[in-house]
């Protein structure tokens, strides 16, 4: 029993060995086209930055984050230019960052672009998020004080607020932003088609 548990033992150590090592090459092609995308993610971006409007009529027609959206969130996304995530390693763990990009040209807030980072973590062995913002500033002070419920102040003024907002763009909508638009436009089209109904339906009834 003693020289078959070795044995047992022997080849449990090979396996975790290939196991690692499986995992260290996956890793390496992983980064390996990870490289070989950029320049196409680049490309993906300046695209999206000339079609006006991308991202508001992505998130208006969302089947949740249409739901969450205020007037003042609709004026807000209509002078954002583009969304970025990537995934980021830090000294305490590993998380992302999500980046609102403006630039220079936003009614609402003075900053270019807005960052929220959430970083996974292990504390009192309990993993945990540590979620931070960089600051925003409006350059009007009521827009907070009269729209304390909007998605987007919410988002900007507290690092506690909107996750589940978060990880809804993140993993539905950056994923593939082309197929998220044509979903928009799509579902768009559809709501035209029942509004030009309506009349026939009237006359139809009178």
């Amino acid at each position: 029993v003693r020289s078959a548990f070795m044995a047992l033992e022997e080849a449990q150590v090979a396996i975790d060995g290939l196991d690692m090592k499986a995992s260290e090459e996956i890793q390496k092609v992983i980064d390996r086209y990870a490289k070989k995308k950029k320049k196409f993610i680049f490309a993906r971006a300046g695209a999206i930055r000339r079609i006006p409007d991308f991202w508001k009529m992505i998130f208006e027609y969302h089947p949740i984050l249409q739901t969450r959206l205020e007037e003042i969130d609709r004026q807000i996304l209509g002078d954002l230019k583009y969304i970025f995530a990537q995934d980021i390693e830090t000294d305490t763990g590993s998380g992302y960052e999500i980046r609102f990009e403006f630039g220079k040209g936003s009614r609402y807030i003075k900053e270019n672009e807005f960052i929220r980072k959430v970083i996974l973590t292990e504390q009192d062995s309990e993993s945990i998020s540590i979620v931070t913002n960089t600051p925003i500033h409006w350059k009007s002070s009521k827009i907070a004080k009269k729209n304390p419920n909007s998605m987007f102040v919410l988002l900007f003024t507290s690092n506690q607020a909107e996750n589940d907002v978060v990880e809804i763009i993140r993993e539905d909508l950056l994923e593939n932003p082309v197929q998220a638009y044509a979903s928009a436009v799509e579902a768009e089209s559809e709501l035209q088609l029942e509004m030009d109904a309506i009349p026939d339906l009237v006359t139809t009834y009178q």
